[in-house]
């Protein structure tokens, strides 16, 4: 319960108390008040759960992440939760090689919070697409740090504002898009047959 009086449901097999898993219940929360009434937003979903992977045998014991699933019962994306991203990502990717292989209209996408390697993240990730907690202000750490030595960031940017509009242009320029753009997509989904 929060001084706001919201309560915020953690599931029950959760494991630890670490950050990956706090945002991973932030986004599934987010994205649960965020999407229409009827929608669902699962995780740890058994891979074998999944019509066109049930049967397959090279699936094993694999999990998924987050699944968006609409008010149709219709799969409309996978969702990995990635408070960082770290070298190690080849191995979470090989986990989703299955989804992607056997149902290839289901996307596949990142939600992170990622600062450092924000950038990277935007080019190198296999997902489909990457979705940002706050890319204008990861963009606005990419310019401040892309800054020549000895070069002031109060005379480039006299205020946070010009920091922060330069900061979203660089986020966009990657196309780093916000949780809100997240949501956009997977209501959108509806419209295409």
């Amino acid at each position: 319960m929060t001084d706001r009086n919201i309560q915020v449901q953690r599931p029950d097999d959760q494991s630890g108390g670490t950050r990956g898993a706090l945002f991973r219940d932030l986004l599934i929360y987010f994205l649960q008040r965020s999407l229409p009434d009827g929608w669902q937003v699962r995780h740890e979903v058994p891979l074998t759960h999944i019509r066109g992977l049930h049967m397959r045998r090279d699936v094993g014991d694999r999990k998924s992440d987050i699944l968006i699933i609409d008010s149709g019962h219709r799969l409309v994306a996978a969702l990995s939760s990635k408070w960082t991203w770290r070298s190690d990502r080849g191995t979470e990717a090989a986990q989703m090689v299955p989804l992607t292989r056997y149902r290839p209209d289901v996307p596949y996408a990142m939600a992170t919070a990622e600062f450092p390697r924000a950038a990277n993240v935007a080019r190198e990730s296999i997902e489909d697409r990457t979705y940002h907690l706050c890319p204008g202000w990861a963009g606005a750490w990419m310019v401040v740090n892309e800054l020549p030595p000895g070069a002031s960031a109060r005379d480039r940017w006299p205020d946070l504002a010009s920091l922060r509009r330069e900061g979203h242009s660089s986020a966009e320029a990657l196309a780093l898009h916000g949780l809100e753009v997240l949501v956009r997509d997977l209501k959108n989904s509806g419209d295409i047959l």
